[in-house]
């Protein structure tokens, strides 16, 4: 299946925090991408806010064998990206720079009230279900990332 572009910034935003997302953000300017995994922290009872992001570390969309973290965000404030005090180095990867400004960006958007991809922004997602990954067949489950079953529990 083609990857598919968000036209909603809020979209690209709920995507991101569903729990178990893959997606692939590309500067308009530089033609620059980076693939990006979030995950949501696993505990019982209601699914837990907090979002724990790796990048694709080889670049490529093979396996994620070779992937690395990147930090973490809550989705109340998708528009703030932290890095692990393990890593506090991965503030400076350009992965984290880009992710973070996407981020930012999409949130600053999606409250603005014009709800529009921001300028320069693009954010891709490969046909998956952003909550239990499976493979979306439903135009409009395309166009927002989350199957229809996954839509109706809510809660992101």
């Amino acid at each position: 299946m083609d990857h598919q572009g968000f036209t909603s910034a809020q979209a690209a935003l709920d995507f991101i925090g569903g729990g178990n997302a893959v997606f692939t953000i590309r500067s308009e300017k530089t033609g620059k991408h980076f693939t990006f995994k979030a995950n949501c922290v696993k505990k019982d009872g209601p699914v837990h806010p907090t979002r724990f992001v790796k990048v694709l570390a080889n670049g490529r969309n093979t396996a994620w064998d070779e992937q690395l973290f990147v930090g973490h965000f809550h989705t109340g404030m998708p528009g703030w990206l932290k890095t692990s005090s393990k890593h506090p180095e991965a503030a400076e990867w350009p992965s984290f720079k880009a992710l973070s400004w996407a981020l930012s960006k999409l949130n600053a958007s999606a409250r603005g009230g014009d709800d529009t991809m921001p300028e320069g922004l693009a954010v891709f997602h490969e046909g998956a279900c952003c909550r239990c990954n499976r493979p979306l067949t439903d135009p409009v489950s395309i166009q927002s990332g989350i199957g229809p079953d996954c839509a109706k529990k809510g809660g992101f």
